[in-house]
């Protein structure tokens, strides 16, 4: 909304009029006057534009103002391209004719491969820029901002280069390689090829439809692809024996055979091929130790002129052998090979021929309370399986021991307080002498054993001491009837037994009695506990108004000097204090009042005061001194 005054000046006793002006994007809505109301019908003409006024006989001025509404208005945001279906997006900002608008930052569009730069007013950029964020008036009309773009220098696409696969019969296509490059929207790029070994790039591939495109034009969204196919070189497959020896009906082409760079073709059976004494046929392995392929599976050729398949062989796994396990005894002493029981003794039938057995390493795991004795010298962990009998391996484990130290909630400087897997006549393991909060050390309950010949526990033995540190607090309850507020009237350091139970006594305080059951927001009352070694036990007891008797507080306000209490009955007249209870320097004591700006009843010293039940305040009242000043004797107010 917006006024425009008429001024109608020095025109004493005379008729004038004025009539509103039309304002590009404005409408007039009438004319009012200084205090904003609406001018009478009778003074305006039929469309009421024009005003009418008479003054008065005497020289004053009058103000009459024209009002006019801003009409409304917008600012069109344009994409300022055409999208896949030749649209081109745009927003819309509502607003007033005159209203001073922030320009978009950019966001309203996006571009595929294309970085927002600004706004302005022509499509070619070549009117007035608006940058993100800056401001914009807007006018009645022709409100219009275009975005002005810049190509991406870093639009990706897509190079795949392809393998072309052939049996003879059809064609198929592995993805060798996908690169993903970046070059500047809407430029055309030219893919170079691969050099792959078994593979020939060609460039003029077209079968099926399916034809070499090795360059095109970035396109924005990243979705260009640009596709390269390769074609195999021929190769030699070659079945290895391995050790073993070809069959006596078998020809030098039954094993080669010709193909070329990932073919796939089955592989024969090796049993048909080779033989060899003591061995089974397992597979074919691209080298002469490990299975790559069973017989029957698929081969993929590789890229090399000439490729080996070795023949793998297994040796026989199941010849006997005899694992035997000697368990120390608790003298110390081992037992002989005709004292084992069957539990010590294990037969198994997976040796192999001419091969070197070991213990497993399940053989060393040993009964509760053992450990296996890798260091002792009659053990036999390897040997080997040959014709002169049942070979045996040979496994002793030693008696292991445990000391523990339970300290029964006490510390000592040794860390460690568990000892495992002690041998047999070990030194025992001793710790530092345990301390615990509260109580002194007398020993342990067995005697420490020098020598470890069994598991053993010792237990350490306490005694509480007498002299442990307890603290009793003693608490004001105040209550103004809005909120509760507690201050610590004495605090008593006693002592006591550790872990034995102690019961607070409470005190007697004038205006207070003591509420043994208070418990009020979780504030409650605790007068007994048990002494804790550390000395952190607190107990706390509240203390209450006694309503038998109250309380008149003196209140320095602004002076020097704690509350001053004054105790008696319920409606009892007391005489009040002198203001000499408190000083302030450079003011003066004029009395007390029953609040502390001085708008209570008002008391002066040695007057009298009734009590009452609560809220029995005064506050010291001051006034400040003037430099010849002489304040009144004892408090009493000139």
């Amino acid at each position: 909304m917006n006024l425009v005054p008429a001024f109608l000046e020095n025109i004493a006793g005379q008729t004038v009029s004025a009539t509103a002006k039309d304002y590009t994007g404005y409408t007039f809505k009438g004319w009012y006057d200084a205090n904003g109301n609406a001018v009478d019908s009778s003074m305006l003409t039929d469309d009421g534009k024009t005003i009418t006024v008479t003054t008065s006989s005497e020289n004053h001025n009058t103000t009459y103002y024209a009002r006019y509404y801003a009409n409304d208005t917008k600012l069109i945001y344009n994409a300022n391209y055409a999208d896949s279906k030749g649209d081109t997006a745009t927003s819309t900002l509502n607003g007033k004719v005159d209203d001073k608008v922030t320009v978009n930052n950019g966001s309203l569009f996006k571009r595929a491969g294309y970085t927002f730069v600004k706004w302005n007013t022509k499509k070619d950029g070549k009117g007035t820029d608006y940058i993100a964020n800056s401001e914009y008036q807007l006018k009645a009309s022709d409100n219009v901002l275009y975005a002005i773009w810049k190509a991406n220098e870093n639009t990706k696409y897509t190079v795949n280069h392809y393998l072309v696969n052939t049996d003879g019969t059809s064609v198929s296509y592995t993805l060798y390689q996908s690169d993903i490059l970046a070059g500047n929207t809407d430029e055309e790029v030219n893919a170079s090829s691969l050099d792959i070994a078994g593979y020939k790039y060609n460039k003029d591939y077209n079968v099926d439809g399916i034809a070499d495109t090795s360059s095109g034009v970035i396109k924005g969204e990243g979705t260009l692809v640009l596709k390269l196919y390769y074609v195999a070189n021929e190769v030699e497959l070659i079945y290895d024996p391995n050790g073993g020896t070809t069959k006596a009906d078998i020809s030098e082409s039954d094993t080669v055979v010709i193909g070329h760079t990932d073919q796939v073709v089955k592989l024969k059976n090796g049993d048909s091929l080779f033989d060899r004494f003591g061995y089974i046929f397992k597979g074919w392995g691209t080298t002469n130790n490990a299975v790559a392929y069973q017989q029957g599976d698929k081969y993929t050729f590789t890229k090399d002129e000439k490729q080996i398949l070795y023949a793998i062989w297994e040796a026989r796994s199941d010849m006997p052998y005899v694992v035997e396990y000697y368990y120390q005894k608790a003298d110390g002493t081992y037992p002989n090979a005709d004292e084992l029981t069957s539990d010590d003794k294990v037969t198994r039938n997976d040796g192999n021929i001419n091969a070197s057995i070991k213990i497993k390493d399940s053989d060393t795991i040993a009964k509760t309370g053992y450990v296996f004795d890798k260091d002792n010298e009659n053990n036999i962990l390897e040997t080997t399986i040959s014709k002169d009998g049942v070979p045996v391996l040979r496994l002793y484990f030693k008696l292991q021991f445990t000391v523990t130290y339970e300290l029964d909630g006490g510390i000592s400087t040794t860390e460690q307080l568990v000892y495992e897997n002690l041998d047999y006549n070990e030194d025992t393991p001793l710790i530092d002498e345990p301390k615990k909060v509260g109580y002194h050390f007398e020993g342990y309950d067995i005697d420490v054993a020098d020598k470890v010949t069994a598991n053993a526990t010792y237990k350490a033995l306490w005694k509480a001491n007498d002299d442990t540190k307890y603290v009793v607090n003693h608490y004001l309850v105040s209550n103004d009837g809005n909120t509760v507020s507690y201050t610590l009237y004495q605090s008593d350091v006693l002592t006591g037994t550790t872990d034995e139970t102690v019961y607070a006594s409470s005190l007697d305080i004038a205006g207070y009695k003591y509420n043994k059951d208070y418990n009020v927001d979780g504030i409650a009352d605790v007068s007994s506990g048990v002494v804790k070694g550390d000395g952190t036990l607190v107990l706390k007891l509240y203390y209450v108004n006694d309503t038998s008797n109250t309380r008149l507080v003196y209140k320095a306000n602004g002076g020097i000097g704690a509350d001053v209490i004054q105790v008696g009955s319920v409606n009892e007249e007391v005489i009040v204090k002198s203001g000499t209870i408190f000083k302030r320097d450079g003011y003066a004591f004029v009395g007390w009042n029953t609040k502390a700006d001085g708008s209570g009843v008002m008391y002066h010293a040695f007057g009298s005061y009734r009590l009452k039940e609560n809220d029995n305040v005064l506050y010291a009242i001051w006034v400040k001194m003037l430099d010849d000043y002489i304040p009144p004797v004892c408090g009493i107010d000139n």
